[in-house]
């Protein structure tokens, strides 16, 4: 698994920008408003009757989101192309299907885009199978999460994953894992993933006729 440091990184003044106000924090990699948090006042009323007196509180604005995971049939062994970078609020690298910002007009042409940035895999957007889109903390934020799948012919990988592992860009390494042992693994509290991830490792599973749902 690769290793990255603090160092990797440029130092945090150059990467972020906050507003005056200290409510708007710009990222410098698309010069777009990445987070926004505001103060919102609401009133419960049932009827024609306040139930609760006027309250206040913060809610983030952030990019609606969307990850992809391709995933490719070897022999008998389902394999999946997986992405790994440091994450700044973990302070580590983290292991993860593709993704960034979405289009919720063109979710799976966002998948797309996102999956040929980051591992220089090519795909259709009527390929893809959306596996879900829900919003990520209601409590907080309005912002939604979006996960497909797409099947892949193992040519269409770049050639230096063939062997396994690649280092893409400064920040990014790419990795082809068999689905089951990536399972287990994850089961066995071995490997910690986000939900997003997990969720479409399943559903690979499922779609292979690993899991079956009875529901």
């Amino acid at each position: 698994m690769a290793k990255f440091t603090h160092s990797n990184f440029e130092p945090t003044a150059k990467l972020l920008h906050v507003s005056e106000d200290g409510k708007t924090v710009f990222l410098n990699n698309r010069g777009t408003v990445s987070i926004s948090i505001a103060g919102v006042s609401v009133s419960i009323v049932s009827g024609d009757r306040e139930v609760d007196a006027s309250h206040t509180r913060s809610v983030v604005t952030a990019p609606h989101g969307a990850k992809l995971l391709p995933y490719f049939i070897r022999g008998e062994e389902v394999r999946v192309v997986m992405v790994e970078q440091f994450r700044i609020a973990l302070c580590s690298s983290n292991l993860e299907a593709a993704g960034g910002e979405a289009d919720e007009e063109n979710v799976r042409a966002s998948m797309a885009r996102e999956l040929e940035e980051e591992a220089r895999i090519t795909v259709s957007s009527e390929s893809i199978k959306l596996v879900y889109g829900a919003y990520i903390q209601p409590s907080m934020m309005a912002s939604m999460a979006f996960g497909g799948i797409v099947r892949i012919s193992e040519d269409e990988l770049p050639k230096e994953l063939l062997g396994g592992e690649h280092q893409f860009g400064e920040f990014t390494v790419l990795s082809v894992r068999p689905l089951v042992p990536l399972l287990k693994a994850r089961d066995a509290g071995d490997v910690t993933l986000d939900l997003e991830t997990s969720r479409l490792l399943d559903a690979v599973a499922e779609t292979v006729g690993l899991i079956t749902r009875h529901y």
